[in-house]
């Protein structure tokens, strides 16, 4: 079987309605059980799309929050997407023929789509068709235009779409004219796997306005997890927060102007669905997939380690304590863990209308955007994510931020008796390396466009990222001669 259309097996089908969520527990109840402990999840049994009625839900009780971590509702609520307009109640019943109606014409289009059956056995046709230079080669089989004619009869009613002669000249032609037979190959499993896929989510979108909220993308996420073998020794106690550092990374990169939800449309054709789907291939490695069950905990007892008070929260000092990946340890400069909570929404612990703005607390949402942030800094979403606090709420940045964030790499360097580079060294530098439009101050478009825009936060916000760059030379020097350490030392 081609590795190209594996995934097309995991593409999950539509669900039966949930279990009818537990009684109400009263306040005594609730507090007997202890504010930090999650409600259950309920996850709605699989069924075919014929038979499906009501979406499937994540459950939650109310005291249970988007961290995951323990805190109350308003941590929650600080967190939640912007809400949708209101519409009127609809009659129950309205509602019910409305779904059963939905779910029969998605399931529909779904049985209008090629199978994995059929799919396997176009491939066979198209290797048995196709041409090769040389018959005992192991070059890839081409075909002629004869030979992709000569195809039509022979492949399902369902595959004649993708045989036009359109679909044909959609692909760069050998010098004799002849196509791939593997890249057609895969761009047909490529087109039906998005298909379906959008079909499967067009069943999650409870508006109905072509969009999926932050909770539709984590019912689907949640019902996903049983199909994708990876997943399947993943403790149901971890569910909850696999879902929670899955759905965050559609909505980092996906909804850049937070508006809370994700078209389908660019949510079916993003690498990130790609990510995603890739945990269903056979031979591909998971270790750096976002989407893994270790990533997952590897991001999770992170924040479980930096929470010293075990408070589900993080403070400023806990948050001081992140040291980034093993791939790219990092050292924060007090003056960047100030701006993530000056500007940053996280769980005010304080009810004092007066209190200092940034003396809340980050909740583990907050922290995987955080985490998203430092660890795709070449992205635009991840620099427009530091934009925000580098620039102080302005459209650009100039010296004044420049130095303020610098000195913070001075002291430190100073107090590890490391000569630090001159202000004006360092902020000519940095307006070299961007070239902005304006001599005097760099724009975000600046930033994007430099190409260099994670050199610079790095310069700015992190110890060990400056002292990289300063000693590049001698970095260079020493990976080219293969020896460890040297005169110069990292800052510890």
């Amino acid at each position: 079987m081609s590795e190209e259309h594996i995934s097309f097996q995991y593409i999950p089908r539509f669900w039966n309605p949930p279990p009818p969520p537990p009684p109400a527990v009263s306040v005594q109840a609730k507090q007997d059980a202890g504010d930090n402990q999650p409600s259950p999840l309920v996850r709605s049994a699989s069924a075919s799309s014929i038979n499906a009625g009501d979406p499937p839900v994540l459950i939650r009780g109310s005291s249970t929050n988007s961290s995951g971590g323990g805190s109350s509702g308003a941590a929650e609520k600080e967190n939640s997407s912007p809400q949708t307009p209101q519409t009127p109640p609809e009659n129950p019943l309205q509602a019910r023929v409305r779904q059963i109606a939905k779910a029969k014409f998605l399931a529909a289009k779904e049985s209008s789509l090629l199978n994995f059956e059929e799919l396997a056995a176009i491939e066979s046709l198209l290797n048995k068709s196709g041409q090769r230079d040389n018959v005992n080669s192991t070059e890839p089989v081409m075909l002629t235009y004869e030979d992709f004619c000569a195809l039509r009869p022979q492949v399902p009613k369902r595959a004649l779409r993708y045989m036009s002669p359109a679909f044909f000249l959609s692909f760069n032609p050998d010098s004799s004219g002849r196509i791939s037979a593997t890249a057609f190959f895969k761009r047909l499993c490529s087109s039906i796997c998005i298909a379906k896929t959008r079909i499967t989510l067009q069943f999650y979108d409870q508006s109905n306005r072509g969009t999926l909220r932050e909770t539709d993308v984590e019912n689907y996420i949640f019902n996903l997890i049983p199909d994708l073998p990876p997943l399947a020794n993943m403790s149901t106690a971890f569910h909850p927060f696999y879902v929670f550092t899955a759905t965050r990374r559609f909505m980092f990169f996906l909804d850049p102007k937070r508006t809370g939800s994700i078209p389908i449309k660019r949510l079916v054709t993003s690498s990130i669905m790609e990510e995603l789907l890739e945990l269903g291939m056979e031979g591909k490695e998971a270790s750096t997939n976002w989407f893994s069950s270790e990533n997952s905990l590897r991001v999770y007892s992170q924040y479980l380690e930096l929470d010293k008070d075990q408070n589900g929260l993080l403070s400023k000092t806990e948050l001081q304590n992140y040291t980034g990946s093993d791939r790219q340890p990092v050292r924060l400069t007090p003056a960047f863990i100030d701006r993530i909570f000056d500007e940053i929404t996280t769980y005010q612990t304080s009810t004092n209308p007066n209190e200092k703005k940034g003396t809340g607390e980050m909740d583990y949402k907050t922290f995987l955007d955080f985490v998203l942030a430092m660890e795709n800094k070449k992205s635009k979403e991840g620099l427009r994510y530091f934009w925000r606090l580098l620039s102080f709420g302005k459209d650009y940045l100039d010296s004044f931020a420049i130095n303020y964030f610098f000195r913070d790499i001075v002291q430190i360097l100073s107090d590890n008796n490391i000569e630090a580079a001159r202000l004006s060294d360092v902020k000519d530098e940095i307006f070299d390396m961007v070239k902005p439009q304006d001599q005097l101050r760099i724009t975000l478009n600046d930033l994007i466009r430099s190409g260099c825009g994670d050199t610079v936060v790095e310069m700015l916000i992190d110890i060990n990222g400056f002292w990289a760059y300063d000693n590049r030379e001698s970095l260079v020097y020493d990976d080219d001669e293969e020896e460890g350490g040297g005169e110069n030392e990292s800052p510890s």
